[in-house]
């Protein structure tokens, strides 16, 4: 079986708002970049992607991001920048 280990979605979605929870279901994910999308909310279930090392979520709308990425222990690069977060 394959498994999706790198998942490039810059500027790809859309216009879309919201990133699907059921991506949290992607465990052997290493790469997510979701920059460019007018992102105003993400899923907690990021915070199941355990094996992430590189988190993309710059350059969209959001004013928080969710407790539960503290949990990503493999978490070595997030990018947040240019957002209007008021709170991490």
């Amino acid at each position: 079986a394959r498994r999706v280990v790198t998942l490039k979605l810059e500027g790809k979605l859309g216009g879309a708002v919201e990133v699907p929870a059921e991506i949290g279901g992607l465990s052997a994910l290493t790469w997510l970049d979701l920059d460019s999308n007018q992102l105003t909310s993400v899923p907690a279930a990021l915070g199941d992607l355990s094996a992430l090392t590189h988190l993309y979520l710059d350059s969209n709308q959001l004013t928080s991001v969710p407790a539960a990425l503290g949990d990503l222990s493999a978490l070595t690069h997030l990018y947040l920048d240019s957002n209007q977060l008021t709170s991490v």
